[in-house]
């Protein structure tokens, strides 16, 4: 039995040395030879070497090679130069070779530098004798080439100039366009700094042709200017011509002209009594009126080319109690109590003295724009609120002469 299964181990060792198992697969390129493409044939499957792309289109750096061998019968190989067709490339591979190397766009061999020949409004790519892809268009309408089935090529696609958008011949209309002097500058965007604006005018064809290939402009950008400036409305109340269009309601008569009295004169130059103005006043609260009088006065616009209002009293103080309130449009303002102070540095004598309402005080009670201001024509109202006086009966309570609003306006320049 021993010498049984002695022969047969002998006879499978003799069976696989003498190749009956290795023609069983067969090597065209004779093993691992990454520089030529092959295939392994083992019993009925056949494999071939191919090239593996690398991620970037048409560029190929990797070579899966097969070869006989007992388990695994293929290996990786990175080519330096590039892979093509089952093969790595050699430093020496060329363009023209027909073999696209990874520096290459294409490489078709004795084709390469062949130029395509483009149709009509179509293009090509061929490969250059440098392995370069380059595209070639075609003629088309608008090339300024009069190409078969065009009748004409002015090197445009434009209608009315006697070659059309489709290169057929036309009859040509004359343009004959006159123009008019150009507008003023419409403003349409503006800022402080930068107002953008333009100016237009109107362009006739005299021939009508319904085309405006040769029409002159008609918009044009202007340069403009900004700036904000003081503007001011006024009534000098005690003067009849200045108070016109104010609509003055239960004010006194003209002060000084109706009764006696210094009426704010000192000769103390410490007094404040010298504004500009001319002193005649009206009272507010007399026998015949009631403790209140009104007017109306402009404070600007409401757009936002305004901003910010001032409004300035001039009100006659002197011993008595000279409180009051300012109302505009019903709405309360301004509230003075008089301490009996105003007059300290005149000798006792009566003197005018400014009040000033400011913005932030109007805005408190008013809508306004985003330039902080009221705007419009307001009426206001001035109440004397202090105890009558010994001499109410003759001169009235509260004397108030001239009352002043000021604000901003935007100006624009342009040229």
């Amino acid at each position: 039995m021993f010498v049984f299964l002695l022969l047969s181990v002998v006879m499978v060792m003799g069976i696989l040395n003498s190749g009956v198992v290795a023609a069983r697969c067969y090597d065209s390129d004779g093993g691992k030879n990454y520089m030529a493409p092959g295939y392994v044939k083992d019993y009925n499957r056949m494999y071939s070497d191919k090239c593996i792309k690398s991620g970037v289109p048409g560029v190929s750096v990797y070579l899966k090679e097969y070869y006989c061998g007992p388990r695994k019968m293929y290996t990786y190989q990175y080519c330096r130069f590039g892979c093509v067709d089952g093969a790595c490339l050699s430093a020496n591979t060329v363009c023209g070779d027909g073999k696209k190397m990874q520096n290459e766009e294409c490489d078709k061999g004795a084709n390469n530098g062949n130029v395509c020949t483009p149709g009509y409004d179509s293009s090509c790519t061929y490969c250059t004798a440098n392995c370069k892809l380059e595209t070639v268009k075609g003629g088309y309408c608008g090339d300024g080439t009069v190409d078969p089935g065009e009748a004409c090529d002015d090197d445009n696609n434009v209608n009315g100039d006697g070659c059309d958008a489709d290169c057929n011949t036309e009859v040509v209309c004359d343009e004959d366009w006159s123009c008019g002097a150009w507008g003023d500058c419409v403003v349409f965007s503006i800022s402080t700094s930068y107002p953008h604006s333009v100016r237009h005018r109107t362009c006739t064809d005299a021939n009508s042709c319904g085309t405006s290939n040769t029409k002159p402009a008609t918009e044009m950008a202007c340069h403009c200017v900004s700036a904000w400036d003081w503007e001011e409305d006024y009534v000098n109340i005690g003067d009849p011509v200045s108070e016109t269009g104010y609509n003055l309601l239960n004010f006194g008569p003209v002060e000084p002209l109706t009764n006696d009295g210094s009426w704010g004169y000192s000769n103390n130059p410490l007094c404040r009594r010298d504004y500009g103005f001319d002193g005649d006043c009206r009272a507010v609260s007399t026998a015949t009126t009631t403790d209140s009088a009104s007017f109306r006065l402009n404070m600007g616009g409401t757009s936002d080319d305004y901003m910010l209002n001032y409004i300035y009293f001039y009100v006659l103080e002197g011993t008595t109690n000279d409180s009051f309130d300012v109302y505009i449009d019903g709405v309360k303002v301004h509230e003075h109590i008089d301490l009996g102070y105003a007059n300290m540095y005149c000798d006792g004598n009566e003197d005018w003295v400014q009040h000033v309402i400011e913005p932030s005080t109007l805005l408190q009670h008013f809508p306004y724009n985003r330039y902080s201001h009221v705007g419009g024509n307001r009426t206001m109202k001035i109440v004397s609120t202090g105890q009558h006086w010994s001499g109410y009966g003759t001169y009235g309570q509260l004397g108030v002469t001239e009352v002043r609003s000021r604000w901003l306006k935007r100006s624009v320049v342009c040229t």
